[in-house]
């Protein structure tokens, strides 16, 4: 196949033969129910190749009834017929359930990377428990044995101190322990919740019920040292850990000196303070306690990563995480912003992303996560000196700070990628803080090259010079064929910016010119083709 995504099946792609294997691809569906959305082609060979199916409506008919009569509980999905290189193939889309416990003929199945394989027993019913209780949070749920006798009092005297300080009280705090905790819903029904264990534990009771809700914090030297210089693990209760945890991350964290003229620079930390907050909050927030794992704080001398058990909650994927909030355990999330420790719920990741960016840093990074486990990685060092003194001067200038997502397009356009035009690049336009250079691509605007001294890159960047698409046409040419088709030309680097009227435009003025030679063949809408021979220089 031409299409470089269907080369072979992945994780997030099944392909079948043909119909006739619809017992198995049934495993596949109710694995790919059970961890995400995916799709599921009939029709397709394991490497990609194209078949060919008889298109007729009992087909599909019967492939919709299978699914239904094999998979229980019912999924949501959709079926069709799609057509690729002109022939017939059956598409089927599976979203994902807000019921992951899917069995196909009895089996419960989970996608691990290319190949759907049985579930373990184990997960299978952590999963029934786990999703079949509405609006179900860990961190609510009481445990039966314990009493306010297994919380720290010191504990809970620092909550009601931090609670005094907050403006996100609503209610008058009471010097009464229990009626404290009631209000604050740690104490349901006259039972200790799991919230109150990890917020307020005494070590006798964490061993008891959450030995594995520890922090470890490490420092080593580099990401290939297996030796640990300093390491700390947390045997209190969160509320004084944080504090301590925080402390030993400024101990090596350093200064960084930016210039920003004038013989003066503005000096910033590496790890600040607020994005390594929210990093470890955020990890104690969404982890998953009935993962038997603990968190790890691993800090190195450019970078640190947090490392947290169990994959994101429902509905949240790296693509999306800056755009989508669901807090694993509530009510431990609802505590911790009512002592003004995290921010309003969803904003958490967009202000690391704010933070980093602000300072020509790298974006948070979770590319290291796996189903298992979410690892987040922050990179102190700064990735492009010169975004980050722009940023700096456009702050105290404008009096203002870009939030994440326009901070992410300014960014990415930094690094030459392609942006799709939305609100956010209207109004960066708008506000002269980029341009457009050509179909796909935009440019920063020419005051940041200017103040740069990039006054080159920017003239490369914002037009592209006719006799340079002419190198870039005859070199093609003579690297690959004589001739080329419309969209083959569109997939030339540099020319695949321009819509394809531009493109049209630009052939016709190059054949005017005499560089190139162009046949027009078929020349109906449907079968234009152009071959374009070339001509040297």
């Amino acid at each position: 196949m031409n299409n470089q995504l269907w080369s072979h099946e992945t994780e997030q792609l099944e392909f079948k033969k043909s119909p006739a294997e619809r017992r198995t691809a049934c495993d596949d569906i109710a694995a790919f129910a059970n961890k995400w959305w995916w799709i599921l082609y009939f029709g397709v060979e394991d490497n990609g190749n194209i078949l060919w199916l008889t298109k007729a409506e009992n087909t599909t008919r019967d492939l919709t009834n299978n699914i239904k009569t094999r998979i229980s509980p019912q999924i949501h999905f959709s079926i069709s017929w799609d057509i690729v290189e002109n022939k017939n193939i059956i598409k089927i889309i599976v979203s994902k359930s807000e019921t992951p416990y899917h069995t196909s003929d009895g089996n419960p199945y989970i996608r691990s990377w290319s190949v759907s394989q049985k579930m373990s027993q184990q997960e299978y019913q952590s999963r029934l428990i786990k999703y079949s209780m509405p609006n179900y949070d860990f961190s609510a749920r009481v445990i039966n044995q314990a009493t306010i006798e297994d919380l720290d009092h010191k504990a809970i005297n620092e909550l009601r101190e931090k609670l005094k300080k907050s403006k996100r009280v609503n209610f008058d705090i009471p010097n009464d322990n229990t009626h404290l905790l009631k209000n604050l819903h740690l104490i349901q029904n006259d039972q200790i919740t799991y919230a109150a264990i990890i917020l307020l534990w005494t070590e006798l009771a964490i061993r008891k019920y959450l030995p594995y809700a520890e922090i470890s914090y490490w420092y080593r030297l580099s990401d290939g040292d297996s030796y640990n210089q300093d390491e700390f693990i947390g045997k209190w209760w969160y509320l004084l850990y944080a504090d301590e945890l925080r402390k030993k991350i400024d101990a090596r964290n350093l200064r960084l000196n930016i210039p920003t003229g004038l013989g003066l620079d503005t000096t910033r930390m590496a790890f600040d303070e607020e994005t390594v907050r929210e990093a470890i909050n955020n990890a104690v927030i969404h982890r998953d306690y009935q993962d038997q794992s603990s968190i790890f704080v691993i800090q190195y001398t450019y970078q640190m990563k947090v490392v947290s058990p169990g994959w994101f909650p429902d509905w949240v994927t790296i693509d999306n995480i800056a755009d989508e909030s669901k807090p694993r355990n509530k009510l431990l999330a609802d505590i911790l912003r009512r002592c003004d420790m995290v921010d309003e719920f969803g904003n958490w990741v967009n202000k690391m992303i704010k933070n980093q960016l602000k300072l020509g840093k790298n974006p948070p990074n979770y590319k290291e996560s796996t189903d298992k486990k979410v690892v987040l990685q922050l990179d102190w060092s700064i990735a492009d000196l010169d975004f980050a003194k722009y940023m700096i001067k456009l702050g105290d200038e404008k009096q203002r700070l870009l939030n994440d997502k326009q901070l992410t397009v300014l960014w990415k356009i930094k690094q030459w990628e392609k942006i799709q035009a939305d609100n956010i690049v209207a109004w960066l336009i708008k506000d002269d803080l980029i341009e457009k250079a050509s179909y796909w691509r935009y440019v920063l605007c020419k005051r940041y090259y200017q103040d740069t001294k990039q006054k080159i890159e920017y003239s490369k960047k914002k037009r592209i010079d006719t006799t340079e698409i002419i190198v870039l046409l005859n070199k093609y040419l003579s690297d690959h064929k004589e001739w080329l088709t419309k969209d083959e030309i569109m997939q030339i680097p540099l020319l695949n910016d321009f819509s394809r009227i531009s493109i049209y435009t630009k052939l016709k003025y190059f054949q005017k010119q005499w560089y190139i030679k162009m046949d027009w063949i078929n020349k109906s809408k449907k079968t234009r083709r152009v071959l374009i021979e070339k001509i040297p220089l």
